[in-house]
């Protein structure tokens, strides 16, 4: 008999409470998604090319961090709006955290300005969620504004996937699981995520998935719809394209994209130059799909309904759960973290690079002085108004973050 999905995790995500908003968030009173929010996979792994003990409780540490004590230690990512993320090593308890830090102009000039306000929001909302990063602290320095998040020693999914060149079923199933099981806890909060693909998923020390960079996410409300375009160009949904609104739906329709990827080695719609992208659009609003023949026919059942181009017959992630793929799957063993992870990464030690790309591990991280935040913090002091639109200065818009 299928298991029922059990009650999403969001009543105990928030174990340390939610801080209230900073009157500094600029108020635009609308969708502010420029029209080229589009991100490109990981430059530094193209597809088909790459192959401490704490002091305190943890839910203490949360917004405790002091940023003077935070020594960075090497580099291990870098994204469309990060300048980069990086190891750094708490000097007081040993704990290690992944920065991530970003430069406020490059923000402001890009119009990123409301989505680094919610992806701070979003991510203390769901504090405490087992397959979503924790974020532990902001600061702010006079050039740049950081996030320091839980660190996942496995990297990101991504390089697995594309160390092994595919996963098989049991692999694909169980990251399938625990990623929809973090989409649900979502998308009942009411929340789009809107960037969903390998890079974003990273491994635990023993395997277990974090949804990570909710750069792109929003608190859509009971409004139920929103007409952004942003994301990755390949896991695009048809509705996106077309910009008409989308609603949750949207994920789901990466969700399938995802999952296609897992087992196949390459998503469903590739983008080969960005020349290419009209014919990529027109390929995903057409729904012009090939399923290769080592694919199960339950697989293939699940992945038509999760990539169906009409959002309203598409699966919900609730309804996802109860297909047969998933027929084996316990969803309360799931949100427990009970099941066996079909591979632990590779460590030697708690400050373990080694499942990150050495173009990255290579360099040497920059750090925040602490004359930078000092003048920060003066700076903060002298700020009476909020700022109104993204075009405002960078500081003050990124006031008390």
């Amino acid at each position: 008999m299928m298991m029922t999905a059990p009650a999403p995790l969001l009543s105990s995500c928030n174990q340390a409470g939610t801080p209230a908003s900073s009157p500094c968030i600029p108020n635009h009173g609308g969708d502010t998604d420029s029209d080229d929010d589009l991100t490109t996979r990981s430059s530094a792994c193209p597809p088909r090319q790459r192959k401490g003990s704490l002091k305190r409780p943890l839910a203490s540490m949360y917004d405790s961090v002091q940023p003077c004590d935070l020594e960075m230690l090497k580099v291990i990512g870098r994204g469309t709006f990060a300048q980069q993320v990086a190891l750094a090593k708490d000097r007081l308890t040993s704990h290690v955290y992944a920065v991530k830090s970003c430069d406020k102009q490059n923000l402001v000039n890009r119009k990123q300005v409301v989505h680094t306000w919610t992806e701070k929001h979003i991510l203390e909302k769901l504090r405490g969620h087992p397959f979503i990063v924790t974020l532990f602290s902001t600061f702010s320095t006079p050039d740049e504004v950081h996030f320091v998040l839980e660190y996942c020693p496995g990297g990101e999914l991504f390089y697995h996937l594309h160390q092994q060149d595919r996963f098989d079923d049991a692999s694909v199933q169980f990251y399938a699981a625990e990623v929809l099981t973090a989409l649900q806890s979502l998308h009942v909060a009411n929340i789009v995520y809107r960037d969903l693909k390998p890079e974003n998923v990273l491994l635990d020390a023993g395997g277990h998935i974090r949804l990570a960079d909710f750069g792109f996410c929003k608190d859509i409300g009971e409004s139920d719809r929103t007409y952004s375009f942003c994301g990755s160009p390949e896991y695009l949904s048809p509705e996106m394209i077309r910009r008409r609104g989308h609603t949750v739906a949207t994920d789901m329709w990466s969700f399938g994209c995802f999952c296609f990827e897992l087992a196949v080695g390459h998503p469903p719609f590739q983008l080969h130059d960005d020349a290419a992208l009209p014919a990529l659009f027109e390929s995903i609003t057409a729904g012009r799909m090939y399923y290769p023949p080592q694919l199960s026919p339950t697989f293939v059942s699940f992945l038509k309904r999760c990539l169906d181009v009409n959002p309203v017959t598409r699966f919900t992630a609730t309804e996802a759960m109860d297909h047969p793929f998933f027929k084996d799957i316990v969803w309360a063993q799931v949100l427990a973290r009970q099941l066996t992870p079909p591979f632990v990464p590779p460590s030697n030690g708690v400050e373990c690079t080694q499942n990150f790309d050495d173009d990255f591990t290579s360099e040497s991280p920059r750090s925040p002085t602490l004359l930078e935040m000092k003048q920060q913090h003066k700076r903060q002091q002298q700020l009476h108004h909020p700022p109104q639109h993204d075009g405002d200065d960078p500081v003050d818009v990124f006031c008390n973050f």
